[in-house]
């Protein structure tokens, strides 16, 4: 009797370190939500929109952005931002239900299995506080729904090999690719737990405490995000214009010996 061995091979895991430090300071965001969607189903006030709108949307969110977490820790950015396209959509829904109470029911009664009850564009032009906010959020949507529907026009952003005119271009993933997907993860985690406050106010159930966490532990990531940004950017200019780097140095070193200077004359001053 033939006997056949199945071997399923582990996806190697990312090892940059940055990129391993940014995913887990997002990870931090999601027990708020979490508990916020536990929160939500134990009080008395109106089950279906607790149950029926925040705790059935926050779960779904909570356990797609694990999937897009443990496929950007295994470098896997076009199959991550598939899912991430999932949560992005349900995030808007939310943001939009939170707007007007009439679109609670809406949500609840839709029954058409084919479409939502809301185009995209209508809920990013009411929720964009801009117009360039909109184009970028529609620009955002545009680019993972190529990913998702594998639309050749978006070449390397859709496929690792493409076409374009007389050159073959490869793109495999690389850091700037994990670090987009992770602050996006993290945006849309943030503001699906604000949208899903703003309903729960409605209804007259209020969570200060997890309110309170959930803001602080996202201001965390993204002042450490945009700091290491910053950084990676002020390397970048250093390396394109070394005289932009010295100069900052010579500074640096003028405005110590203003500071030693002032710090002198305070003595003085205060020895008169």
């Amino acid at each position: 009797m033939n006997t056949f061995e199945y071997r399923i091979n582990e996806l190697p895991t990312i090892e940059d370190k940055n990129v391993l430090c940014f995913l887990c300071l997002a990870e931090r965001i999601k027990p708020h939500l979490h508990d916020l969607a536990v929160a939500s189903g134990t009080t008395k006030t109106d089950v279906r929109v607790r149950l029926g709108i925040v705790t059935s949307m926050l779960n779904r969110i909570l356990e797609c952005s694990t999937s897009v977490a443990y496929l950007i820790l295994k470098g896997r950015t076009r199959d991550a931002s598939i899912l991430l396209l999932n949560i992005y959509e349900l995030k808007l829904d939310l943001e939009y239900i939170s707007l007007k109470k009439d679109r609670e029911n809406i949500w609840l009664e839709h029954n058409k299995k084919n479409l939502k009850p809301w185009k995209v564009d209508d809920q990013l032009k009411e929720i964009s506080k801009s117009e360039n906010e909109y184009l970028a959020e529609k620009e955002f949507y545009r680019n993972l729904s190529m990913i998702k529907h594998g639309n050749y026009a978006g070449n390397e952003i859709s496929f690792s090999l493409s076409i374009r005119g007389d050159k073959i271009i490869m793109k495999e993933p690389n850091e700037e690719d994990l670090f987009v997907l992770i602050f996006a993860m993290s945006a849309i985690v943030y503001k699906s737990g604000i949208a899903s406050i703003s309903i729960l106010h409605r209804i007259g159930e209020k969570f200060p405490d997890i309110e309170r966490k959930l803001a602080s532990t996202y201001n965390e990531f993204e002042e450490a995000f945009f700091s290491f940004l910053s950084e990676r950017v002020k390397n970048y200019i250093y390396e394109q214009n070394p005289e932009i780097r010295e100069l900052d140095e010579k500074i640096k070193i003028l405005k110590d010996e203003q500071r030693k200077l002032e710090f002198e004359l305070k003595k003085l001053n205060d020895l008169n």
